[in-house]
């Protein structure tokens, strides 16, 4: 951009912070997600440092109101439902917890919400992710 006879340059600085202490996907294929050291077989909830295998059901379709209240309540202002091969949207009644608490959600397929994890957690945001595996 020019003003006058002096030429103005627009920057923008990318800062990532690569301090955190969240582990990233390092990848994702049939069955498996490999999240930080550990390789994981099966659905799991992945928030700052911690793995939780035992909130989600064995299936995104069996997600009640209840797992969505327990998702809710650890601390995250923005929650990923990776759900498998597919995406799958949740039915709108289960969100009501996540909308009381001001957390927004964003449901996909598992390839996408292991991308999309890795860049809020790039980002330094306060994200936790649910993820199925997704299918051979």
């Amino acid at each position: 951009m020019h003003v006058g006879d002096v030429q103005v340059i627009f920057t923008m600085k990318l800062d990532f912070d690569s301090d955190t202490s969240a582990p990233l996907i390092r990848s994702y294929g049939a069955g498996v997600i490999a999240v930080g050291d550990r390789t994981l077989d099966r659905p799991f909830v992945i928030v700052g440092s911690s793995i939780d295998l035992e909130i989600l059901p064995a299936r995104p379709a069996d997600l009640t109101a209840e797992h969505l209240r327990r998702l809710a309540d650890l601390g995250a202002d923005i929650l990923i439902i990776g759900t498998g091969s597919r995406q799958m949207f949740l039915r709108a009644e289960l969100t009501v917890p996540l909308l009381e608490k001001g957390i927004g959600l964003e449901a996909m397929d598992t390839a996408a919400a292991c991308r999309c994890y890795n860049v809020l957690v790039a980002e330094n945001r306060a994200v936790a992710a649910a993820f199925y595996m997704m299918d051979s």
